[in-house]
């Protein structure tokens, strides 16, 4: 399938414009407390193939980032643009759309526990993207037998062991075409044919494009990567504050 086919595919419900920037945060302030996050101005631009390191100790802060940078936590000043649009002036139907752009990962929650996993990696692309059914199936089988898996999972979330779990998320992640990554400490040393597999895909989307947030409370895990382009930042009660170190 070509690239110019894979968008066609996407937008075929809903056309959407969009810009050059993959990720831009300008002096935006998340507009009410309680999110977990400082009200603080936020700063923070990815082109596409670049990455954010961001090292942050609480995972209810990570992900109410995560959640600020697409949208679902609304800024009261300044600006949170993903692809080139703003989210504060999208339609809700236009929203949806760029969100099918978008993969995720979850440290806390992120499942259906009433669904087979199976439907849950499945279930984001079948809501927010117009990608046929078959060819999701495919994809997400193939890159479960990359990640160590013998196939998708049918077991509900709440039954699949931590590493399981872990490679689920990251199947529903990277399925699809997204073109913005965001990830929730997605691996650990504690296992490493999945470590290197998982940064084995990583760098084969950033080099089609795509661009990657990446939080975690321990970033031993990004030494000896070989990551490049990479930023680095501290997420904490004084906001985003970028750190000296750029791999």
């Amino acid at each position: 399938m070509t690239e110019t086919e894979k968008e066609k595919i996407q937008n075929k419900d809903t056309k959407i414009v969009l810009g050059d920037a993959a990720l831009e945060i300008v002096d935006a302030v998340p507009f009410l407390e309680g999110f977990e996050l400082a009200l603080s101005r936020y700063n923070l631009t990815l082109s596409p193939g670049d990455c954010a390191l961001i090292e942050c100790q609480t995972p209810s802060m990570a992900s109410a980032f995560f959640d600020f940078c697409m949208g679902l936590i609304p800024a009261s000043q300044g600006s949170v643009k993903c692809l080139g649009l703003e989210w504060s002036k999208l339609s809700p139907i236009k929203a949806n759309a760029l969100r099918g752009k978008i993969g995720r990962t979850f440290q806390i929650g992120g499942w259906l526990d009433l669904l087979e996993t199976e439907a849950n990696i499945l279930w984001p692309n079948l809501h927010h993207t117009s990608l046929p059914l078959d060819l999701l199936i495919r994809n997400a089988t193939a890159l479960a037998i990359k990640f160590g898996m013998p196939g998708l999972p049918l077991l509900t979330p709440n039954r699949l062991s931590p590493l399981d779990a872990l490679r689920s998320q990251c199947i529903r992640a990277f399925l699809g075409y997204p073109q913005v990554l965001f990830f929730e400490n997605p691996i650990s040393l504690e296992h490493p044919d999945f470590y290197n597999s998982f940064m084995d895909t990583l760098s084969q989307a950033r080099q089609r494009g795509v661009a990657v947030v990446w939080s975690s409370n321990n970033p031993s895990i990004w030494e000896n990567t070989g990551l490049e382009r990479c930023q680095r930042f501290r997420l904490d009660d004084d906001g985003l504050l970028p750190k000296k170190e750029i791999f």
